[in-house]
C-alpha cells in the first residue's frame, strides 16, 4: 500500500473519508430531528402519544459521541424539549403526566452540558434567543412555570440563563403592568428563584 501510496497522503484519504462520512450522518441525524420537531413534538398532545418520541430522541442523543453534533442538535430542538417541560410544570405534581419530565430531563443533560463546554458565540447568541422566544410566547399564560422550567436549563447551563435575565425581569415587568401585581406575588418570586440559581 505505501508503496502506491506515500504515508501521509494515505493519512490524508482515510481522514477525509472519515469526515465526509461523519459529516452526512450528522446532516441526517439534524434533518431527521428537524422533522420530529416540526411535526411530533408540536404540543398540545396527549401524554401517550409524546412519550414515544420523547423516548426515541433521548435514546438517539445518548447515542451520539462527538461534541460538536450535540451542540447542533441542541439549536435544533431546544425549544421544542422546553415546551414539553412547560407542559409538565403548569400541572400540579399529582396531574403531571408521567413519564415526559424523566424524558425530558434525559433529553436536555447531554446537549446542556455539551453546550456549557462549548466556546463558539454564535451558538451561545442563537441559544439565548431561543430562551428569551420562550419567555415572551408563553409567560402571559404559563406565568411563574415559565421560569419553573428555565430552572432546569440553569442548573445544566447557568451561564447561558445568566444572559437572559434581563429579558426575564422585562417579562415580568410587563405582565405586572398590565395586569396589576394584588397581592400575587407569584411570577416575581419565581423570576427571583431562577435569578439567585444562576448568581456568581
Amino acid at each position: 500500500m505505501h508503496a502506491i501510496f506515500p504515508s501521509s497522503l494515505w493519512t490524508t484519504c482515510v481522514r477525509t473519508a472519515v469526515y465526509i462520512y461523519t459529516h452526512t450522518r450528522s446532516q441526517q441525524l439534524l434533518f431527521i430531528l428537524e422533522v420530529i420537531a416540526a411535526q411530533f413534538l408540536v404540543l398540545p398532545q396527549q401524554p401517550p402519544s409524546l412519550l414515544p418520541t420523547l423516548q426515541f430522541i433521548r435514546q438517539t442523543v445518548e447515542k451520539v459521541q462527538y461534541q460538536k453534533l450535540l451542540v447542533k442538535c441542541t439549536s435544533t430542538i431546544l425549544g421544542n424539549i422546553l415546551s414539553c417541560l412547560l407542559a409538565c410544570d403548569v400541572c400540579s405534581p399529582q396531574s403531571e403526566p408521567q413519564g415526559i419530565r424523566r424524558q425530558v430531563m434525559g433529553i436536555l443533560r447531554p446537549l446542556l452540558q455539551a453546550c456549557d463546554r462549548n466556546q463558539d458565540t454564535m451558538l451561545h447568541t442563537s441559544l439565548l434567543q431561543i430562551l428569551r422566544d420562550f419567555i415572551v410566547s408563553n409567560l402571559e399564560q404559563c406565568q411563574a412555570a415559565v421560569f419553573k422550567s428555565l430552572v432546569a436549563v440553569a442548573e445544566l447551563y447557568p451561564v447561558l440563563v445568566r444572559g437572559i435575565l434581563r429579558t426575564a425581569l422585562q417579562a415580568v415587568e410587563r405582565s405586572e403592568s398590565s395586569r396589576g401585581v394584588g397581592t400575587d406575588s407569584r411570577l416575581r418570586s419565581a423570576y427571583h428563584m431562577l435569578a439567585d440559581k444562576v448568581k456568581e
